[in-house]
């Protein structure tokens, strides 16, 4: 039963990763996701019926190895960066920074509070965090690990890196599924043990 406290968490912070994107694009001078209402806290403003609710669902029934969603992508428009390249950088760190600062606030509310279910739900949220933190740096589109190396990248290859976009979830998800779910666990275990107590 209490692996259906994962939905919650799981939705409370792609939401927010959102938002890190949306807010950080807004400071920089794109306005395009402010515009879509997506510079809100609304869950319903930034939730995938399939990727935030279906497929995190599915994942727990079936017990797979690792339960990950995503909310819709924030719309962005290089264009309206004064430097289109560390805009881009920016509002792609953004998003993986808003995880590791529920890290942070999650690892205060672990220490601070004696309640056991508190401390129980600060655990899985600081594991959580950790684990989508990690995870968008993974440099396969449309992960944002992959649009901190297009921010780099020379022009002429963007056009080849972005064309493995339409299948980026399926290799990352088959990653995961054979293996590399274990890789990504144990270092996020390593990090909890390091980071837990203050």
């Amino acid at each position: 039963m209490f692996k259906f406290i994962y939905l919650p968490i799981l939705i409370i912070s792609i939401v927010l990763h959102e938002l890190g994107h949306a807010y950080v694009a807004k400071l920089l001078g794109d306005d395009t996701a402010s515009k879509q209402g997506r510079l809100t806290l609304n869950p319903f403003k930034h939730l995938d019926l399939v990727g935030s609710l279906l497929l995190p669902l599915l994942l727990t029934l079936l017990n797979f190895p690792v339960v990950l969603g995503w909310a819709k992508p924030v719309p962005i428009n290089v264009n309206n960066f004064i430097n289109k390249r560390k805009g881009l950088l920016a509002v792609s760190i953004a998003g993986i920074a808003m995880n590791f600062c529920l890290v942070f606030l999650g690892v205060v509310s672990f220490n601070v509070f004696s309640n056991g279910l508190i401390k129980f739900i600060s655990l899985h949220f600081i594991f959580y965090n950790l684990v989508l933190g990690i995870f968008n740096l993974i440099p396969i589109p449309p992960l944002d690990g992959s649009k901190i190396i297009m921010s780099f990248l020379p022009n002429k290859y963007i056009v080849y890196y972005k064309s493995v976009e339409p299948y980026g979830l399926l290799i990352v998800f088959a990653f995961l599924y054979f293996g590399f779910s274990k890789y990504l666990y144990y270092l996020v275990n390593i990090l909890m043990q390091n980071i837990l107590y203050f």
